[in-house]
């Protein structure tokens, strides 16, 4: 996942430790939920 920037991270192989930038991953799920709001209203408007 950090590989293919799925997730915005860090992996340590010396100490085998993952630091998560938190403020991206935040903001990544923001968008993703502002996407799927705008997508809900324009699916279930349509009634």
């Amino acid at each position: 996942m950090i590989d293919d920037k799925e997730i915005y991270a860090e992996y340590f192989e010396s100490s085998k430790s993952v630091a998560f930038d938190q403020q991206a991953n935040i903001n990544e799920i923001d968008k993703l939920m502002t996407t799927y709001k705008e997508w809900e209203d324009k699916e279930f408007g349509k009634k």
